[in-house]
């Protein structure tokens, strides 16, 4: 008994450590798209088949909608990143065009 204790009780430590070891580390980037010098990966979501809505048109601030929108749907990566707290979004959009 003692020794069937002492076993769940080191399985368990172990699989913490791996939980927390796997917490630590920071999500792979898309493959397509590299990261912005110095911005971190705040959350990452990964369906292998989902939907989404693009805007393919300009925004209508009166009707708070963009005037063209696709829907698509296959495998979908969801990527939030946190920048630098010493650069612009405009500087970062402007890195990707």
């Amino acid at each position: 008994m003692v020794r069937w204790l002492l076993l769940v009780s080191t399985m368990s430590v172990a699989s913490m450590q791996a939980l927390v070891a796997g917490a630590q580390k920071d999500p792979p980037d898309h493959p397509l798209v590299s990261r912005f010098p110095g911005s971190e990966i705040k959350t990452a979501d990964v369906k292998q088949f989902d939907e989404i809505t693009l805007p393919t048109g300009p925004f209508d601030g009166k009707k708070s909608q963009f005037a063209k929108t696709q829907r698509l749907e296959d495998k979908i990566t969801r990527i939030r990143y946190a920048s630098p707290k010493d650069r612009s979004s405009l500087e970062i959009v402007r890195s990707y065009q």
